[in-house]
C-alpha cells in the first residue's frame, strides 16, 4: 500500500474509486481547526452570559452549564433574556448571533461526526446520522470555501455576542467561565 502523506491513516479502497482517510487537505484542516476554536469561544461566551444574567458564581455556573450542548445553552440564554426583559437592541444582537451560530455549528457537526472520504478526487464527509430514508449513509462535500464561510459566521456570531455585553451587568456575577 502506497502512502501519500506521513499522517494518512490506513487506506481502505473499495469499488468506484472510494478511498477513506482521516486527513483533509492542509488548508481545509487549518480552517477546520479555526472553526473548532471559534465555536469553543462561542460556547464559553454563552456560558459567561448565562452565569452573569443568572447571577451565578463560578463553581455554581460551571455545575449548571458544563454538560449543556450549544443548543441548550442557546435555549437557556433565550429564557434568561426574556426573564430579564432584555431591550430590543440586545434581542436583535442575540437573534443575529443565533443565526450565525447555527450556520457554523452545522459545518462543525459534519466535521466532528463524519469521516472524510475521497470519491474520484472529491473530498466528501460521510456519516450515518441523518442519512436519507432508505440509505445507510449521508455525504456532504467539504470545500475550503465552505469552511471559510463557517468561520466568517462564527466570527460574526462573536461580534453579535459582544453587542450584548453593554447590557449585561458583569458585577452581578462573582466568577466567569
Amino acid at each position: 500500500m502506497e502512502r501519500k502523506q506521513a499522517t494518512e491513516a490506513k487506506v481502505v479502497e473499495g469499488s468506484g474509486g472510494i478511498k477513506a482517510t482521516v486527513d483533509l487537505p492542509d488548508d481545509q484542516t487549518l480552517e477546520a481547526g479555526r472553526l473548532f476554536v471559534r465555536l469553543s469561544t462561542i460556547e464559553l461566551s454563552l456560558e459567561g452570559l448565562i452565569w452573569t444574567l443568572a447571577g451565578l458564581d463560578g463553581p455554581t455556573g460551571s455545575l449548571l452549564t458544563r454538560m449543556l450542548d450549544i443548543s441548550k445553552k442557546q435555549r437557556r440564554l433565550d429564557e434568561l433574556l426574556e426573564l430579564k426583559n432584555a431591550p430590543a437592541e440586545a434581542l436583535d444582537a442575540w437573534v443575529k448571533a443565533k443565526k450565525a451560530i447555527s450556520c457554523a455549528v452545522e459545518r462543525r457537526n459534519w466535521l466532528a461526526h463524519a469521516v472524510p472520504i475521497s470519491v474520484g478526487g472529491t473530498v466528501l464527509l460521510m456519516r450515518t446520522r441523518n442519512a436519507a430514508i432508505g440509505s445507510a449513509l449521508a455525504t456532504k462535500p467539504v470545500t475550503l470555501a465552505d469552511l471559510k464561510t463557517a468561520n466568517e459566521k462564527a466570527s460574526e456570531a462573536l461580534g453579535h455576542l459582544e453587542r450584548l455585553l453593554p447590557w449585561v451587568e458583569p458585577s452581578t456575577s462573582a466568577g466567569t467561565p
